[in-house]
């Protein structure tokens, strides 16, 4: 199995339904799984409907600059000054992955792969 398949027995999706709590929706038809040599992805596990919604994400479960929780990466201490604001999420990922254990993040987060997805999507910077 691929090392960046999650390192216990709880599924991304499991895992994105409790972040999400009751603000947000997870459609239970979803499924991940692997795709032959191409590695996971996402599935319905039945036909879906148009307009059906399948993620709805809480506005504040989407990582911005403005939200990033520091307090939970105490033992981080590099300074973040002239980071963009997609640079400083990624540290900040980095960080949680790292130093996190406690942080209502951290089992989504180390579930995430380390390695480039083999992806059949691919596009460029505009």
């Amino acid at each position: 199995m691929p090392s960046w398949v999650a390192e216990d027995n709880y599924d991304v999706l499991t895992l994105l339904r409790g972040l999400f709590g009751l603000e947000g929706f997870v459609h239970p038809h979803l499924r991940l799984q692997f795709s032959g040599g191409a590695g996971r992805g996402l599935f319905a596990s039945r036909a879906l409907q148009r307009d059906e919604v399948l993620l709805q994400v809480p506005l504040k479960r989407v990582l911005r600059r403005g939200n990033l929780q520091w307090k939970e990466v105490p033992a981080f201490k590099a300074s973040r000054k002239g980071l963009l604001e997609d640079e400083e999420i990624i540290v900040h990922l980095a960080a949680l992955r790292k130093f996190g254990l406690y942080s209502e993040w951290y089992r989504y987060i180390r579930s995430l792969h380390l390695e480039e997805p083999n992806s059949t999507l691919a596009w460029s910077p505009e």
